[in-house]
């Protein structure tokens, strides 16, 4: 179930910054339909190897 959005901007995961966060019921509802109904879509993403060039060794987490 999800409970809250987080927005992050930046040219790779590595440089990404928070935009916004929000736990707003409505808009974390509707956000999550239309990624259920837009999941089709998502399959053409070709997967990155930001896994690999992360400093923390996992996709998505930098370092403290």
């Amino acid at each position: 179930m999800t409970t809250f959005l987080a927005l992050y901007s930046g040219k790779d995961v590595e440089h990404a910054e928070l935009v916004a966060i929000s736990a707003n019921e409505r808009l974390v509802e509707d956000f999550a339909r239309r990624l259920v109904r837009d999941e089709p879509d998502r399959r053409r993403v070709v997967k990155s190897d930001s896994k690999r060039n992360s400093p923390t060794g996992r996709a998505g987490l930098k370092p403290n």
